[in-house]
């Protein structure tokens, strides 16, 4: 859903509008104040670069990702983005490369495939990954000594 959050922070962000997933809305109030989209707002080109409801203000960045082969028959079939290539294919892995911008979106999904894939570039994010890996680590570090 396409809406208009009147708060001081959204103001300030100068966020003209805001997208919900319907499954998380609670509560909503409906008001007398009328929300037009901008004249110029095109739902394709607002989220060309994104592969999921959230946007960043960001330039899109090429981003590659190596998949084991047993699970890359998913990504062909299901792409996650528009601009998704297959760039190589070896016996074990099947690279892919996409133009995107990286939002909590995309790390989310690269995050549940776990084991399963690496990222290649670019070494920003790849580095993220492994920060987040090390926290999730030591989050869960098993104590052996204790009963």
């Amino acid at each position: 859903m396409v809406a208009q959050r009147l708060d001081q922070d959204d103001v300030q962000h100068h966020q003209p509008i805001k997208i919900y997933a319907l499954d998380r809305i609670k509560e909503m109030t409906v008001t007398q104040t009328p929300f037009k989209l901008p004249k110029n707002f095109n739902s394709e080109n607002y989220f060309n670069h994104s592969t999921g409801i959230i946007v960043y203000n960001d330039q899109p960045q090429e981003v590659n990702i190596r998949i084991s082969n047993d699970q890359a028959p998913y990504w062909i079939s299901l792409p996650l983005h528009h601009s998704q290539q297959v760039i190589d294919q070896t016996e074990t892995h099947t690279t892919f490369s996409f133009h995107i911008i990286i939002t909590f979106d995309f790390i989310q999904e690269i995050m549940c495939w776990g084991r399963y894939i690496e990222v290649l570039q670019p070494l920003s994010l790849r580095k993220e990954l492994y920060n987040m890996g090390k926290i999730i680590q030591e989050n869960n570090i098993l104590e052996v000594n204790k009963t």
